[in-house]
């Protein structure tokens, strides 16, 4: 089951936090809001694309990659140290906790320039995100921005990846009915964890995996086939058990002393 990041309720605690942030420094020195919140027209950017792995886990890291176009009449300089790549929804939100970029005595929720980029030029931002290291608990959607202390945010707001929410496998009969009991289970804890909005499918994606009776594989000559070998059956672990089924299919078929004992994987032991 796919979801976007949430983005109704983001916008809501953005607007709030904001406003918290406005009313507070407002009355230390209103031209400071007036300066930063003021884009300059020269300033723009323009989303073309993101490269995020289908799985990300809290507190540890996965690597993504954002591009920009400069779109803007203004070029944007890397020595300057004035043009990031910042988390918005809260803008400068340290929930995804960017790794290693660090800027001033700070780091976390901005991607420093990793290059010059002139009008017109594309720059991709690689970077790590390790979620909620950072001590951010509030959850944020996985959003960003172009950014300036100067000139504010400005240009597009990367879209939302979807979010995949799935659960472990359910041993039963091959024609039972599905069951979304393990779904339902999961799905709060997820949305505690997670930015979570509307289903974009209707209902979850089921698929049967065959398994053997003992949940070992079947490896070795077929008994009433001269010729024909097995090796299948591997409970869901094919990906990782491969390599070493086919060495041991291997030497079994070229004749050779098998490095194991292939007697509980033969096939007419049901």
């Amino acid at each position: 089951m796919k979801f976007p990041h949430l983005a109704r309720l983001a916008t809501r605690v953005t607007f709030l936090l904001l406003a918290i942030v406005s009313s507070a420094v407002a009355q230390n020195d209103t031209r400071m809001i007036g300066a930063v919140s003021k884009v300059d027209a020269a300033y723009s950017a323009a989303f073309v694309s993101q490269t995020v792995p289908s799985t990300m886990e809290l507190f540890k890291p996965a690597t993504v990659s954002i591009t920009m176009r400069n779109t803007g009449t203004q070029g944007w300089f890397a020595a300057n140290g004035d043009i990031f790549l910042g988390t918005q929804e809260p803008q400068d939100n340290y929930y995804w906790c960017i790794q290693d970029n660090r800027y001033g005595i700070y780091s976390g929720n901005r991607v420093r320039l990793p290059h010059d980029v002139a009008p017109g030029e594309l720059v991709t931002f690689d970077f790590v995100v390790k979620p909620l290291s950072c001590v951010f608990t509030a959850t944020a959607p996985f959003r960003f921005r172009m950014l300036s202390p100067v000139h504010g945010t400005f240009g597009d707001e990367t879209p939302d990846p979807a979010i995949s929410v799935t659960t472990g496998a359910e041993f039963a009969d091959r024609d039972d009915p599905p069951s979304s009991a393990h779904f339902d289970r999961t799905l709060p804890r997820a949305q505690e964890l997670f930015p979570l909005a509307e289903r974009l499918d209707t209902e979850p994606w089921m698929g049967a995996r065959p398994c053997t009776p003992d949940m070992m594989p079947i490896i070795g000559p077929a008994p009433r086939h001269a010729g024909l070998w097995f090796a299948f059956g591997h409970a869901h672990h094919g990906l990782t058990l491969g390599p070493v089924t086919g060495r041991l299919i291997g030497e079994m078929m070229t004749g050779e002393t098998p490095f194991a004992d292939p007697a509980p994987y033969r096939a007419d032991r049901f």
